[in-house]
């Protein structure tokens, strides 16, 4: 196994009465090379069955900066701008862009989910 091994993901979901979109990014060193990375998006919507896209991409293709929230692979990027999180994820039949508001303190992990009401900081 490589020392220091990684893989990170970002889960992204949106819910609304008659659709549900889950947008997935990860980055990974686990196989040869590093910065491998893939996009998944799993979309529900009425009378339908679900509908599972993703696409993996070599290292080559993947941008980011650690000084900002920016991460671009091909035509799928997420990204911190005018006070809140982009989210863009296209592949084969399915262009999804998505805007969440950011808080002031940050996002924390509360169950999988990031909530908008004000809650009491932990």
């Amino acid at each position: 196994m490589k020392q220091n091994e990684y893989f990170q993901a970002w889960k992204y979901t949106f819910e609304q009465k008659n659709l549900s979109l889950e947008i997935v990014f990860l980055v990974s060193n686990l196989g040869p090379g590093s910065f491998h990375n893939a996009v998944g998006i799993v979309a529900k919507l009425p009378n339908t069955k679900e509908i599972l896209l993703s696409k993996r991409y070599a290292y080559k293709s993947l941008i980011a900066d650690k000084k900002s929230f920016y991460w671009k692979s091909q035509k799928n990027s997420m990204k911190y701008r005018y006070g809140r999180f982009e989210i863009e994820a296209k592949l084969v039949g399915m262009h999804c862009k998505l805007y969440f508001p950011a808080k002031p303190q940050g996002y924390s992990l509360t169950g999988g989910r990031s909530y908008q009401k004000k809650r009491k900081n932990l």
